[in-house]
C-alpha cells in the first residue's frame, strides 16, 4: 500500500501574521493616498489688486460695474502669467489673488443705491467662476454688496460678501458683524437697519481650495475676533485638551481695521487687505503661540503694475 501524504495548512498564528501584514500595508496605502499634503508657506504667494481711489479723475470706485469687472480682469489675467512663471520653476507653487472690503460698491451713492443689484451680483459670480477654470490661481477679490431682490411684498436684503473661485468650484462668505456703513440703507448715517443686512452666522468662514485651509474675516469680524472663535472655541482648556483646529492661512479683507487681531498659530500665514492707503496692508507670517507676544514678522512686496501688487512669504 502506497504511503499516502497530506499538505498540512499553515498554522492560525502564520496566517493571521501574513494578514495582519497584509492589512497594514493596505492601511499605509490607504493612509498615503488620502492624507493631506502638508502646506509650505514658501511654496505659496499673494497677488493684492488694490485700485487707487482719486478725487481728481475718474476712480475705480465711480466706474460703471462693467469696466470695474473688464478692470479686475484684466489685473487676474495678468497675475495668472505671473504665477505661471513661478509654477514653471517650482511645480509646487501655489497663489491667490485677493482684493478688499467694499471693492464692488457704488461708493459714489447713497443709502441702497451702493449696492448692486441681484442680476449684477450673478454676472460677476459667472464672469470669475468662468474665468477661474482658466488659471492656477485662487481668486477673492474683496467683497460685493449687493440687494437680494424680494418677492412682491416681501423685504429686500443686503449681504457684504466674499466670493472664492478656483477651477470653476464657488463658495461664498457673508459678513458676520456688520458696521453702520454696511446699514445705510435710506442714507441716514445713524441708521443700523441690521435687521435687513444678511449675516454670515450660517455660512462658515473657514474654508478649503487647492490643499489651503483659509480662515476668512470681513473688517469688523475681527474685531469679535470670529475666526478665533472658531478655530479656539473655549480659551479656558489647554490647546491639547480643546483640539483646536489649524488653518494655513488667515485672510482679512478691510476698510479701517488699525490693529487687527491675530491668531495664535506660529508660521500662520496672515493677509490683511485694507482698501484705502489710510490703512496699512499687512501681509506676513504670526511668530508665536502665545497671543500676548505674538507679532507679525512683514513680506516685501513687488509692484507689478499700479494696482496689482505680488507677495511671497
Amino acid at each position: 500500500m502506497k504511503e499516502r501524504r497530506e499538505v498540512l495548512p499553515q498554522s492560525n498564528k502564520e496566517n493571521t501574521g501574513q494578514a495582519t501584514a497584509h492589512r497594514q500595508n493596505n492601511e499605509q496605502s490607504i493612509e498615503q493616498q488620502t492624507k493631506k499634503p502638508t502646506f509650505n508657506p514658501k511654496n505659496f504667494g499673494l497677488f493684492v489688486f488694490k485700485p487707487r481711489n482719486s478725487r481728481f479723475r475718474e476712480s475705480f470706485y465711480t466706474m460703471p460695474f462693467k469696466k470695474r469687472l473688464g478692470i479686475l480682469k484684466e489685473n487676474i489675467i495678468v497675475a495668472n502669467e505671473y504665477s505661471l512663471q513661478r509654477l514653471s520653476t517650482n511645480p509646487d507653487f501655489k497663489s491667490m489673488l485677493v482684493g478688499p472690503e467694499y471693492l464692488f460698491k457704488k461708493h459714489h451713492k447713497k443709502g441702497c443705491n451702493q449696492y448692486y443689484s441681484q442680476r449684477k451680483k450673478e454676472k460677476f459670480v459667472r464672469t470669475l467662476a468662468k474665468l477661474s477654470q482658466h488659471t492656477e490661481m485662487i481668486i477673492a477679490p474683496g467683497t460685493i454688496c449687493w440687494q437680494e431682490e424680494a418677492n412682491p411684498g416681501g423685504e429686500t436684503y443686503y449681504h457684504n460678501e466674499i466670493y472664492f473661485f478656483y477651477k470653476g468650484k464657488v463658495i461664498n462668505y457673508n459678513k458676520t458683524y456688520p458696521h453702520p456703513l454696511d446699514c445705510q440703507y435710506i442714507g441716514n448715517k445713524t441708521t443700523t437697519n441690521k435687521r435687513y443686512f444678511k449675516t454670515g452666522v450660517s455660512d462658515s468662514p473657514i474654508l478649503r481650495l487647492n490643499g489651503v485651509s483659509i480662515g476668512v474675516e470681513i473688517c469688523l469680524d475681527n474685531a469679535y475676533m470670529l475666526l478665533d472663535s472658531k478655530i479656539n472655541p473655549n480659551p479656558y482648556l489647554t490647546k491639547a485638551k480643546r483640539g483646536a483646529e489649524k488653518i494655513d492661512l488667515h485672510l482679512l479683507v478691510a476698510d479701517g481695521i488699525k490693529r487687527p487681531n491675530l491668531i495664535a498659530q506660529s508660521g500662520l500665514l496672515f493677509f490683511k487687505v485694507e482698501r484705502t492707503s489710510k490703512y496699512k496692508t499687512k501681509i506676513g507670517t504670526v511668530s508665536s503661540e502665545n497671543p500676548r507676544v505674538s507679532y507679525l514678522k512683514e513680506t516685501p512686496p513687488v509692484p507689478l503694475n499700479k494696482t496689482l501688487t505680488f507677495y511671497k512669504p
